[in-house]
């Protein structure tokens, strides 16, 4: 590896990464102003301390020896009130200089909530992550100023600022705490751990919180104090002494942590949690080889592209986009957090870097391979339990807002481009039209600069169905995800863009002419013009539906999706012939619509479900299987097979549909269910059981819940309509011989109306059916004490029951009898 200037860090604490710089709290990075030879295992392993350290700094630093301090707080009553409120106690005074307005101060600090579960907000020395602020720039809250303003260096003072003194502390308003649109703290310090920010701003927002539970606790160490002025090269003697220092400094700053549980720092995400103490223990290390520019960095969900080399301990090369390995030599996209992932600790580190930054990270085996969200494949020769080394380049990458992971394996990266119009996606096997450019990706710019090897922009759009193998995988699931007139970019590995029989596989159709090299991707511009909806019915093939021309409203709004009067026309033929069999507009072509009543068996089940799924003005074509066409109906065109396949052409013409239930009074739905049960009656007195038993079910729907009525009556005739839709479907099972169901429906009849004498008679039946005749008697004893004129139909069924067993009893002998005479 060459010679380069590098500087090595811990990563800090991610889950309150904004995305934007940290003014407040500095990243931990150490400059020198002469070049270091770096050290690939030592060097990655090394801490950072901040900022460039003049000889001036160091000669300050020598001076303040730092006193043995206390390890827990002190007990209260030693504080000291200034004048502006703050609470000061100096635990050490220290012996160096006192810094002055303008000075560039350094501190270690530790924070909790004091009066309120003694939370801890954070700890800068567990992590030897110290905070710099200018002293007297307003970089940190009215009582840290302070305080540091009358400190020494070396010296450790604890301060208590009051709930009550907001003026002292963060601004309560949330809007003025943070940066707009960010995570980050206006005014420092800021914690960098997710529960230590969480419990802040608990104690800072709740509303229901006393005064004095808001009152903050701060330990703060004074690490150095200088002048800012031009940087003086140091020798390598003297910044390793300072450093030195600074370290065996850090051991002396011990605070008091108090046992808190977990379930009580208001962590919700525990993997976070337990990431942030991960990265604080060293998870990950970076190294900064280039820097980048800006000062934004990526977030979670952002769409990234990268340039990296993995590396085993021993840095040889086990996966690269580079050329020199066999890649393309073109970055690699990947969605932060999402989709097809990078290793968790390539992660971790990209959401730490500017554009165009270029970073070395040491990453242990449990951000590595071993990590459950490790989207990369194993090497082939490295042990999963292996630690990695990864050289990565953050080229660019844009805002996750407008980016979706489709495909099997969400490997397929969509950006859109222009918004489409409504909801709804097409899938199979709905045809499309569609404009497609395919492009390699280019090596400096990620984003659609590609050279095309496919445009269909200059001719006409592609046409064709999807699930039929003409368009590639990546393409068509990329497809499956877009609305109408949406334009996207696609990012697709190229072995997604191979078979197609529109579109040409890559030019570079493999991913890379060696074992190292990593996955190649290809951009697609997608721009989906319109597509037909094509539906399977059933779900079987028996009933497939084919817009052939779009209707009027937003489906599925303004759809006939309820029970309705429907206006149609509709003809009919055999599949694959070209003769209309039956035609409703007449041989003149100028007969009215038909007027169907959807739900009651007027039409052939296949054209009655078509039609709850049209908009008025469509036309669709219809393919049906004999069993959902005129199986059982008397009503087939002459000319049709049986058994045979049918087709139907159907427009929709007009419908009216009763008001939605939401919108009706409990009157209005105890009329429709009344109508609704009638419906039914009539439905199953023609054999229809199954459509009877639709409408009933749909009677119960709108007598369910709490029904707003006004009178006895009302009340009565509802019950009334509930038990009796309830033993009709128990009919409907008995016609079907589903002797469990109907008994079910019989029992809560009866649980709806106890004094309901021909819902005994039907138990009885059904008992009797499945053998219980004891149970059958009784019920139909009662039904004669309740209902006495059914005392001789009772009577009657009784008999026939007791015949029934009978038979039963003596069937039951004979075959015992031939059992045991084998």
């Amino acid at each position: 590896m060459p010679a380069m200037c590098m500087a090595f860090k811990t990563l800090p604490v991610l889950a309150v990464s904004s995305g934007r710089p940290n003014t407040a709290q500095p990243r931990v990075i150490v400059t020198l102003s002469q070049t270091i030879e770096s050290k690939s295992d030592s060097g990655l392993r090394r801490r950072a301390l901040l900022q460039q350290f003049t000889l001036a700094t160091v000669a300050a630093a020598a001076v303040g020896q730092a006193t043995a301090c206390r390890a827990a707080f002190a007990p209260a009553g030693s504080f000291v009130q200034t004048a502006s409120g703050l609470l000061v106690e100096d635990i050490s005074e220290g012996t160096g200089r006192q810094p002055q307005p303008g000075d560039r101060v350094v501190v270690h600090w530790a924070g909790r909530t004091k009066n309120y579960q003694a939370k801890r907000i954070d700890n800068t020395s567990l992590r030897d992550e110290p905070f710099e602020f200018i002293l007297g720039a307003g970089q940190v809250i009215p009582a840290f100023e302070e305080a540091v303003a009358g400190m020494l260096v070396g010296g450790i003072r604890r301060v208590e600022v009051l709930g009550e003194l907001p003026e002292l502390s963060y601004p309560r308003d949330r809007s003025k705490r943070f940066v707009s649109g960010t995570k980050t703290y206006t005014l420092g310090p800021q914690p960098a751990g997710f529960d230590g920010q969480r419990a802040l701003d608990f104690v800072l927002d709740n509303p229901t919180l006393a005064a004095t539970n808001r009152t903050l606790l701060f330990d703060i160490k004074l690490l150095g104090a200088y002048s800012p002025g031009p940087a003086t090269p140091l020798s390598m003697a003297a910044l390793a002494a300072y450093l030195q220092q600074l370290r065996g400094g850090l051991n002396e700053l011990t605070i008091c942590e108090p046992e808190v549980d977990d379930k009580e720092l208001g962590v919700d995400d525990a993997t976070k949690f337990r990431e942030e103490e991960d990265l604080k223990g060293g998870a990950v290390l970076k190294g900064v080889l280039e820097p980048g520019t800006g000062t934004a960095t990526p977030q979670e969900g952002d769409l990234v592209f990268l340039h990296f080399s993995l590396l085993d301990e021993h840095r040889q090369v086990l996966r690269s986009t580079s050329l020199e390995h066999g890649a393309s030599g073109r970055p690699q996209p990947f969605v932060i957090g999402r989709g097809r992932r990078m290793l968790r600790g390539m992660e971790l580190g990209v959401l730490e870097m500017l554009q165009g930054e270029r970073a070395m990270l040491d990453i242990k085996p449990g951000y590595a391979f071993l990590h459950k969200d490790s989207g990369m494949s194993l090497p082939q020769g490295l042990r999963r339990e292996a630690p990695v080394v990864v050289d990565v380049t953050l080229t660019s990458w844009c805002p996750g807002g407008q980016v979706k992971c489709v495909g099997p394996d969400a490997d397929v990266f969509l950006r859109t481009l222009r918004q489409g119009q409504g909801w709804e996606t097409p899938r199979p096997p709905f045809e499309v039209s569609l404009h497609i450019d395919a492009r390699t990706t280019c090596v400096s710019e990620p984003q659609g600069a590609g050279d095309s090897y496919f445009s269909s922009t200059n001719s006409k759009p592609l046409t064709c169905s999807l699930g039929t193998g003409q368009l590639p995988p990546g393409v068509e699931a990329a497809v499956q995800s877009m609305q109408r007139q949406q334009e996207a970019l696609v990012y697709c590995p190229t072995s997604q863009l191979c078979g197609g029989k529109l579109v040409p596989d890559p030019p570079d159709g493999g991913d890379g002419g060696s074992s190292a090299a990593a996955t190649c991707y290809a951009e697609v511009v997608l721009h989906l013009l319109d597509f037909s909806q094509v539906r399977d019915m059933t779900s079987d093939g028996g009933v497939v539906k084919r817009t052939v021309r779009p209707g009027r409203g937003e489906f599925p709004v303004d759809c006939p999706l309820e029970d309705s009067l429907v206006r149609v026309h509709y003809r009919v033929r055999a599949v694959g012939e070209e003769q209309w069999l039956a035609d409703s507009r007449g041989t003149d072509g100028q007969a009215a619509p038909v007027q169907l009543a959807t739900g009651m068996g007027e039409a052939p089940e296949a054209l009655d479900m078509s039609v709850r799924l049209m908009l008025c003005g469509e036309v669709a074509v219809v393919t049906s299987t004999w069993r959902y066409a005129y199986e059982g109906r008397q009503d087939a065109p002459q000319g049709l097979t049986p058994g045979g396949g049918v087709e139907f052409e159907v427009e929709l013409v007009g419908f009216e549909q009763e008001a939605s239930h939401h919108a009706m009074s409990g009157t209005d739905k105890l009329e429709r269910a009344v109508r609704l049960k009638t419906q039914g009656n009539a439905l199953f007195k023609q054999g229809k059981s199954r459509l009877a038993r639709t409408k009933y079910q749909k009677a119960l729907k709108l007598l369910g819940g709490g029904l707003d009525l006004e009178t006895e009556e009302e009340f009565s005739a509802a019950s009334s309509t509930r038990a009796a839709c309830m033993l009709n479907i128990g009919r409907c099972a008995e016609h079907e011989r589903e002797w469990g169901e109907a008994l079910t429906w019989c029992n809560k009849a009866i649980s709806e109306d106890e004094a309901y004498a021909k819902a005994y008679f039907r138990r009885a039946v059904v008992s009797a059916c499945l053998g219980e005749y004891e149970a059958a008697q009784d019920d139909l004893a009662v039904c004669a004490e309740l209902e006495p004129s059914t005392a001789e139909e009772c009577e009657r069924e009784l008999r026939r029951m007791q015949q029934q067993q009978a038979a039963a009893e003596a069937k039951q002998r004979d075959t015992l009898k031939g059992f045991f005479n084998r």
